[in-house]
């Protein structure tokens, strides 16, 4: 049952005037006269508050909903009774719910007639009816307002289930007003999920260190399955670079989410979520700005007169190729801005850079596309080692070594220099740093070594 609250107060300046209590009238008689207040019922408090809050519990005092009562109170001061107060009109009518009009979504709309003096906040309770099962903490709340409609929208219902509902007021008068209950039944047709992505949109730079992920939740009765597809295409469990999580469950939500190991290539990410009443999918582009991994298969060739730099497009150009940038300098720890830059179409593959300088020469290159600029290469360098022997990088398919040569040949005599004729058979042993040896036998076009001494180191150039 309700209870209902009352504050008389009165504010006193002087101690002789401190109030020793209060009383509260109340009656529902509209015949009783108002200055009868002997027939009227009443509750004593003794305070010596200047405010006091009087609960008129409706058990032990019997009081009716749907009925208008008349309140007046009085002060208590040095055992005399004041005169009492103007009175107050009191209408405990309760708000009163309509039948409830249940749909095939899961969600059932409750309308309302608001109740008298109360404000324009509500809160509609519900709960599933279970039998045998009384429990009030098993209450869920919508909030809900006074206005044209006077309506509160209960979604995510299960399907073919019991439903209590009731709703509660609050005023300055009454504290937890409630109405009636009112029950209902939900049909048996189940739920499309209602699927969202977070985030819903994702334009970020290239990074080959920073993962990125998507979550999708699907919001379904009963509950929906959910799988990623990529371009349209299922992801496989142990694929190298897309991870699924496990589905995770809270009430009526299920959710599992997509991860990328780098932010490298752009990609149509889809949920896809199925349930009995159907599927839904709900995609989400990824948009890598720029390209996501270097130029590949960056070379250096050192040559007369300077080098020659060569590359292949990126494997993740994430869009149209627009330039390519040649960062080189002599010296491997200058900052990137001091290097020697060179930019070139997108057409290009090579470019060859003029210098003397053999003592190193270092290399990185980065392509750009329509979409922003991508990740830059490692360092690509020719040096020299201790030994003043310029040193290749293996993976930029040259390799430059001393090779002790050891010919099968009959040197005519008055010849000058060894001449090697086309097609003619050689052998050839290597030797690198006497950690291993290489022997092999071929044929090469025509070339000369001048001034050839027997035995003699010399340097061959494999590529």
């Amino acid at each position: 049952m309700p209870h209902y609250n009352t504050w008389p107060g009165v504010l006193f300046q002087d101690d002789f005037f401190v109030p020793k209590g209060f009383k509260v009238y109340f009656t529902r008689n509209s015949i009783v006269h108002g200055e009868k207040l002997h027939q009227w019922q009443h509750v004593e408090v003794l305070t010596s508050e200047p405010q006091y809050c009087v609960r008129l519990d409706a058990d032990d005092y019997d009081i009716k909903p749907t009925t208008v009562y008349r309140i007046r109170a009085s002060v208590l001061v040095n055992q005399v009774e004041s005169a009492p107060s103007k009175i107050i009109l009191l209408d405990t009518r309760e708000a009163v719910i309509k039948p409830v009009k249940v749909f095939a979504n899961g969600s059932a709309i409750l309308e309302f007639v608001p109740g008298e003096n109360v404000g324009e906040n509500y809160v509609a309770e519900y709960r599933e009816v279970t039998v045998g099962v009384e429990d009030e903490n098993n209450w869920r709340s919508v909030k809900a307002q006074s206005n044209a409609g006077n309506r509160v929208t209960l979604s995510f219902l299960m399907p073919n289930r019991t439903y209590e509902v009731r709703l509660l007021g609050n005023d300055h008068v009454m504290n937890k007003r409630w109405s009636r209950i009112v029950t209902f039944t939900t049909n048996n047709t189940a739920q499309l999920p209602q699927v969202t992505l977070d985030p819903e949109r994702i334009s970020v730079d290239p990074d080959v260190s920073l993962p990125l992920e998507v979550r999708c939740n699907a919001v379904s009765i009963p509950l929906a399955s959910i799988r990623w597809l990529v371009d349209d295409k299922p992801v496989e469990p142990d694929h190298l670079f897309y991870t699924i999580s496990n589905v995770t469950i809270v009430e009526q939500m299920a959710s599992r989410s997509i991860r990328m190991k780098f932010r490298t290539r752009n990609s149509n990410l889809t949920c896809v979520a199925t349930n009995a009443a159907g599927q839904v999918s709900k995609s989400v582009i990824v948009r890598i700005l720029g390209p996501g991994s270097p130029p590949s298969s960056v070379t250096v060739k050192n040559e007369r007169g300077g080098y020659t730099v060569s590359w292949l497009p990126p494997l993740h150009p994430n869009g149209n190729i627009t330039k390519y940038v040649v960062y080189h300098s002599f010296h491997k720890d200058d900052p990137l801005s001091d290097w020697q830059k060179v930019v070139l179409d997108s057409t290009e593959n090579s470019v060859r850079v003029l210098s003397h300088d053999d003592d190193g020469f270092y290399v990185r290159v980065q392509a750009a596309a329509d979409s922003g600029p991508g990740v830059i290469s490692d360092i690509v360098a020719i040096e020299k080692d201790t030994n003043g022997i310029l040193r290749y990088p293996f993976h930029a398919d040259i390799l430059a070594i001393p090779v002790t040569v050891s010919v099968q040949y009959i040197d005519p005599p008055g010849r000058e220099r060894l001449l090697i004729e086309p097609e003619e058979k050689v052998s050839l042993t290597l030797f690198m740093k006497d950690e291993w040896m290489l022997t092999w036998n071929f044929r090469l076009p025509r070339f000369a070594w001048t001034n050839l001494k027997q035995p003699s180191l010399q340097y061959f150039m494999v590529g």
